[in-house]
């Protein structure tokens, strides 16, 4: 394997039994890393950018966070997927808004979804749209996948606070699983990964197209080799053991690198400019649970292995204070870490 230095630090900023769900969001107009676990009766919490080590609690008695989102325009707002467990126990799974009311955090469920796993919030000109993909729509076991996911989409009361009424755009989607946000022809999107492929959902008119045919668990769409024209990275199938990289070509995505290494329930996923380099990082939550980076330099990609026996579920990257930082839920022993050029 090709490994070259970058001269990266990590620094643990805490323990999380099960830590999956990591995002960015701004508290008392203060940036700060969200944590939070998929475990029952998992903690969610907040660390201020400028001070890791001053931990806040928002809750330690729900768990099952796949994702976290910022209420657009609302410091100290997010929606929260909870209730979705490991297991694929997820039956009770939904949205809770949580918000900060002077020092107290409240909270309120606006959305009951069986197993939901990926939601996101858009702003557009009038209305704040949500969009919701449910893994599967009921189980009799874990590995039942008799009955299909869907995506679902709706509108946010005035008051975010408020339960608000979602409808189906579409249904029959095995193992509906990935998400990313990014952008699709100039307009901002939602893509959506299942073993029907990929979709992108368009806020402004809620509208979803077909991309790409497969068996996809997770992808992340970047112009890796800036020709004007995004690259989609993959990980196939669920939970797979394979990266592959799509480029547009005469119109059509193709397959044109595949990561060359064996990898096992590859899950966390990102892809992007990270330290002035196109990079893609790749998580495994099993074999060696590896962390890499790939860098696409000079006509080729260049790989590091970041970090080794973590299991990352998820990761992000954020900037603060003119330094990137990568932030990974290091799933398989129960930290949160963050990597960064020293």
């Amino acid at each position: 394997m090709t490994v070259f230095s970058r001269n990266m630090e990590k620094k643990i900023i805490d323990r999380m039994e099960r830590c999956y769900s990591v995002s960015c969001g701004f508290i008392d107009k203060q940036k700060c890393i969200l944590t939070a676990s998929e475990a029952i009766n998992g903690r969610f919490s907040y660390y201020p950018m400028n001070d890791l080590n001053d931990r806040h609690d928002i809750w330690d008695d729900v768990g099952g966070t796949m994702s976290i989102i910022q209420v657009p325009g609302q410091d100290g707002m997010f929606y929260v997927g909870t209730r979705f467990y490991p297991g694929f126990n997820a039956q009770e799974a939904g949205v809770t808004c949580v918000y900060k009311e002077g020092q107290e955090w409240k909270r309120h469920k606006v959305v009951s979804l069986p197993y939901l796993h990926r939601f996101d919030l858009f702003q557009t000109e009038d209305k704040t749209v949500f969009i919701g993909c449910t893994l599967c729509t009921s189980k009799s076991e874990r590995e039942d996948w008799s009955d299909p996911g869907k995506i679902y989409t709706g509108f946010l009361c005035d008051d975010p606070t408020e339960p608000f009424r979602t409808e189906i755009i579409k249904e029959g989607l095995l193992k509906n699983h990935g998400y990313w946000r990014g952008f699709y022809q100039g307009k901002e999107a939602g893509y959506i990964a299942c073993d029907d492929g990929i979709y992108v959902f368009l806020p402004e008119d809620r509208s979803l197209t077909k991309l790409l045919d497969g068996n996809i668990s997770e992808m992340a769409v970047y112009d890796l080799d800036k020709d004007g024209y995004d690259e989609i990275v993959t990980i196939e199938p669920f939970h797979g053991n394979q990266l592959k990289i799509y480029k547009l070509i005469d119109g059509t995505y193709t397959c044109i690198y595949q990561f060359p290494h064996e990898i096992e329930f590859a899950h966390a996923l990102w892809a992007g400019c990270f330290n002035g380099k196109n990079t893609i990082i790749l998580g495994t939550r099993k074999l060696d649970k590896k962390l890499f980076l790939i860098v696409y330099e000079n006509d080729e990609f260049k790989i590091e292995v970041l970090d080794r026996d973590n299991g990352s579920a998820n990761v992000c990257v954020t900037e603060y204070d003119g330094k990137q930082y990568i932030i990974s839920a290091n799933n398989a022993i129960g930290e949160i870490a963050i990597y960064y050029s020293i």
